[in-house]
């Protein structure tokens, strides 16, 4: 059974924000045509009841209401945290920064204010205004008063049956519905191996191994995109979410998360620039590389020793091709194959240092691959798992890694980077190849980490998956 949220009561305005009590009523779809349908009645709902194509005989559900929330925050002069879930949920006591994504909590709330009016909150920045209504509606607006961002509450067929409920829980999913404009664009999602404006498509946001370009998977999805009406916004989550950007319903962007809450992040600007400086304010900004890291790097899958990455490099000097980093993946592990324990194979390479000596007489400096697995044949693993350095299952196991297949059969271990001391000793396994000149590791996979497993830092089971490779 799906229920939708319909009434809304302010409860709290608060410093910089506002909290919203909401009522979840079951509701159920029309057989046959597209509408939603509550029990309440048809004139509440804004159904045409003179229309005489109206479905007939339908059974409506009862009118029995579930208390949702709705919390409004401001974390800048135009950007806004909304909080969807069922009452008491914990991600009302969670701030920004709860799952890794988002890394700053400094929020500034100044010249935020609330005011009521007969059926709405309005909450109002600097730069933007949020308006909670009731029925059950979102509606952000940029400082010029222009609607850029609006839940589907108006999208009815010829009868007034509502086709985008504004927010549709059932047992599994939490979806919010947003009314998309005739000309205006979505972009984003992360990586997409489609067009780069996303109206008419359909996909799932899992990291996945992807295969290949058109296989319609991808490593690096995330639910983070752009609007032209003049926002951006960032479901705060680590489950998989279906997002449908007027595919089903062509004034209908849709994204339905594979949770029990919806932590939304609304960033309002017309310039993406801003909205972008904005998002990194947020999540982080990467430092500038060294100039050679712009440079020509060149690999292959792969290397197999030193000799054969010397004899390219110096065909490259020999043909004056201007190249600055060489990539060496697995063969410089003694037990390769999706598994990194830093036991360099001297036999392919000789001593690391000499290599990277011999690298660098031509020019080149050295990147190596790298994963956060541990084969369980590797020396290293049994110290590893006695310090609990190992992601493990509910059961206190050790997890295993899923859906990449491995060259026989074995069992891969996880690194649990949510552990301090895990992290620690990775790092300092890194300290002698960066000593000995090494200049990149290149961090590949993570995406064979289940959901349902346990970190130290008691991640939600079913964020694990796509929070691990992050």
């Amino acid at each position: 059974m799906h229920q939708a949220l319909r009434t809304t009561r302010l409860i709290d305005p608060t410093a910089g924000g506002v909290v919203v009590e909401a009522q979840a009523l079951p509701i159920v779809e029309l057989a046959g045509m597209p509408g939603w349908l509550t029990g309440e009645s048809l004139l509440d709902q804004g159904v045409e009841i003179g229309m005489p194509n109206l479905p007939r005989g339908l059974e409506l559900p009862q009118v029995e209401s579930v208390d949702w929330t709705c919390r409004v925050d401001a974390l800048g002069p135009a950007t806004v945290r909304l909080r969807i879930a069922e009452r008491n949920h914990r991600i009302f006591d969670e701030n920004p920064s709860w799952l890794g994504i988002v890394l700053e909590d400094a929020a500034d709330t100044a010249g935020w204010v609330t005011t009521t009016h007969e059926n709405t909150v309005l909450l109002s920045g600097p730069g933007a205004s949020v308006e909670i209504g009731s029925p059950f509606s979102i509606a952000i607006r940029d400082a010029a008063g222009k609607l850029v961002f609006r839940t589907g509450e108006r999208l009815r067929q010829v009868a007034g049956f509502p086709m985008a409920p504004p927010v549709l829980i059932d047992e599994e999913t939490v979806a919010i519905n947003l009314e998309m404009g005739t000309a205006e664009d979505i972009l984003g999602f992360g990586e997409q191996f489609g067009r780069l404006v996303k109206n008419g498509q359909r996909f799932v946001l899992r990291t996945e191994d992807a295969l290949g370009t058109g296989t319609g998977r991808a490593y690096k999805p995330a639910p983070v995109w752009h609007s032209t009406a003049g926002y951006m916004a960032l479901l705060n989550t680590g489950a998989s979410v279906s997002v449908d950007v007027g595919s089903t319903r062509p004034s209908v962007l849709s994204l339905t998360s594979y949770d029990d809450v919806i932590d939304l992040i609304v960033i309002v600007a017309a310039d993406p620039a801003l909205r972008l400086l904005e998002y990194t304010r947020l999540t982080g900004r990467a430092e500038v590389p060294q100039p050679w890291a712009f440079g020509y790097w060149m690999g292959r899958c792969r290397y197999h020793s030193s000799s054969e990455t010397l004899e390219v490099a110096n065909t490259m000097r020999e043909h004056r091709i201007p190249a600055d980093v060489l990539h060496v993946d697995p063969d410089w592990l003694i037990l390769d194959r999706l598994n990194t324990d830093f036991i360099w194979n001297e036999q392919r390479f000789g001593t690391v240092s000499q290599f990277c000596d011999d690298l660098d007489d031509r020019g080149f400096r050295l990147s190596v691959w790298e994963v956060p697995y541990v084969d369980r044949r590797s020396p290293i693993h049994d110290e590893a798992a006695a310090n609990g350095y190992f992601v493990t299952t509910t059961d206190d196991e050790l997890a295993e890694l899923e859906g990449t297949p491995t060259p026989e059969g074995l069992p891969r271990s996880l690194i649990d980077f949510t552990n301090p001391e895990a992290v620690r000793w990775w790092q300092d396994l890194h300290e002698e190849f960066i000593h000995a000149g090494v200049a990149v590791f290149k961090t590949d996979f993570g995406e064979g980490c289940p959901n349902g497993m346990r970190t130290t830092d008691s991640t939600p089971e079913h964020y694990t998956h796509n929070l691990y490779p992050l």
